[in-house]
């Protein structure tokens, strides 16, 4: 009788274990930028992006502020790491050639990463990752703090 049970706990074992488990499949739109390359980023974020959300840090924590569709910043990363930021409200064009592109500790960061430092000497960006269809940058202050923004692409 033992030896029934332990064979019919054997073959309910195989059965359960041989079972193809569902896993998630990782989004491919979803992907870190921190510890790529200089080239893959680049790649990577190449083209338009409107702000669409903004997250600041306050005293009292994160602050997040929702932007409406087709109202934020409109933000082109262009070749030789030109960075041509449009603001939404007074139509004021910013253009950073040649960002300083250097691979550092960023405030806020305990390992190295590119960093793109803008022709304002006090300002750089942090690429963070690719979320679906929006890029989420690190735009800090090299005396702290900043601001981390997500970006939509535009057409």
């Amino acid at each position: 009788m033992k030896l029934k049970a332990l064979f019919v706990s054997f073959l309910l074992i195989n059965f359960f274990s041989s079972c193809k488990k569902d896993s998630v499949p990782e989004d491919p739109h979803n992907q870190t930028l921190l510890g790529k390359n200089l080239d893959q980023i680049r790649h990577e974020i190449a083209g338009k992006a409107q702000v669409r959300r903004e997250l600041s840090n306050g005293v009292a924590g994160p602050i997040g502020t929702d932007i409406p569709s087709g109202k934020g910043d409109l933000y082109q990363f262009l070749f030789n790491d030109t960075v041509k930021i449009t603001d939404f409200t007074s139509q004021n064009v910013f253009i950073h050639e040649r960002a300083k592109v250097s691979k550092k500790i960023a405030p806020g960061y305990t390992t190295a990463q590119f960093m793109y430092e803008l022709s304002d000497p006090s300002r750089h960006f942090v690429m963070q990752e690719i979320k679906r269809d929006s890029l989420i940058i690190d735009a800090g202050f090299t005396s702290g703090g900043g601001w981390e923004y997500s970006l939509v692409r535009t057409p």
